[in-house]
């Protein structure tokens, strides 16, 4: 099966620029799109860095995170294994700034869901332990801010986002001699496929929140790295990938619920506030139990529904169609850790 990328038109393969690209374009267009792909993603992602360091909104760090996997994807395809240190040190900068700014964003989803909730809370006491938590997570969320841009302020992240443009451009230039930069992007898609399949077989057998979860991030990894085919113009790709974004959400509205109960359990048990609030924790208490208890079977017709969804049957036959046999081979994705 063949899975040539596509190739860029005539007219901007040849043409010409500052820096005597139009060749490399016309003898490698395929690692030029890919470069270009690349320096799209990270200057979006360079643009969402300073606003979440000078701004706390909540959607602009949602997008870095975002955009900070989107470029890892194009990283992972442009520069194949063993990778020099180059590139390594931006793939972990890439990474990092995501770690640092997860319980932001985590705090940012279970704040915003907590504040639905109390729309919808007739009992004064649990819409009083509701506010005890709401007061616990804000504070906590400033405490994680601070980390977050202290953390990243050591990243140099910047100065990596331009090592990677630098990198990749190299890379194209080398194509252009007859060095193909890319690691085969059929490969790395059925890799990710069999991840997911894998993650989809454990949750049905146990659907659970951790297993929920872990189908959570492999769907991410397959739709992230779709997305590269899709913006490269594979026919139906976007198609699955759409499909993918879906699920995506749905085990993730499972995940943020599973999360806030956590978190209000944790924010609940504290000797202090047990002590002056017994009626409302205990009224907050009993709610959180009783929809803990519903959450497990929600997982099993949330794994089941994914799992019988004709989306699915697109995605699968999308990736046969796509990856050779060869491809059924693992390997490596590139981390999606959160």
């Amino acid at each position: 099966m063949d899975t040539a990328l596509p190739a860029a038109s005539d007219k901007a393969a040849m043409a010409p620029d500052e820096s005597g690209r139009g060749e490399d374009r016309a003898q490698h267009p395929a690692a030029s799109r890919l470069v270009e792909l690349l320096g799209k993603r990270l200057r979006r992602f360079a643009a969402l860095l300073m606003k979440v360091l000078a701004t706390e909104d909540a959607a602009a760090v949602h997008d870095l995170r975002v955009y900070s996997r989107r470029s890892q994807q194009v990283l992972a395809v442009l520069f194949s294994k063993p990778r020099s240190r180059r590139v390594t040190a931006v793939m972990r900068a890439l990474r990092a700034t995501r770690r640092a700014t997860g319980q932001w964003r985590s705090l940012d989803v279970a704040l915003e869901r907590l504040s639905r909730r109390m729309r919808r809370v007739k009992n004064p006491e649990e819409r009083r332990a509701w506010l005890l938590v709401k007061e616990a997570l804000a504070r906590k969320r400033e405490i994680r801010i601070k980390r977050a841009r202290r953390a990243i302020s050591k990243l140099r992240v910047v100065a990596r986002i331009r090592d990677a443009d630098r990198l990749a451009r190299e890379m194209a230039r080398q194509g252009a001699q007859g060095v193909e930069p890319m690691t085969p992007l059929g490969p790395s898609i059925a890799s990710a496929w069999q991840q997911w399949t894998e993650a989809l077989d454990n949750a049905q057998r146990a659907p659970d929140p951790a297993t929920v979860h872990a189908l959570r991030i492999a769907t991410k990894r397959l739709r992230y790295r779709l997305e590269v085919a899709a913006d490269l113009g594979q026919p139906g790709a976007s198609a699955v990938v759409s499909w993918l974004k879906s699920a995506q959400n749905a085990l993730g509205n499972f995940h943020d619920r599973h999360e806030l109960r956590m978190m209000a359990a944790d924010a609940l048990a504290r000797p202090q506030l047990l002590l002056s609030e017994p009626k409302a924790a205990s009224a907050l208490l009993l709610k959180l139990a009783r929809d803990h208890q519903a959450a497990a079977r929600n997982a099993a017709r949330l794994v089941g529904s994914i799992a019988e969804a004709q989306g699915r049957a697109r995605v699968e036959s999308w990736v046969a169609g796509y990856c050779p046999p060869a491809s059924a081979a693992p390997q490596p994705v590139a981390s999606e850790a959160e």
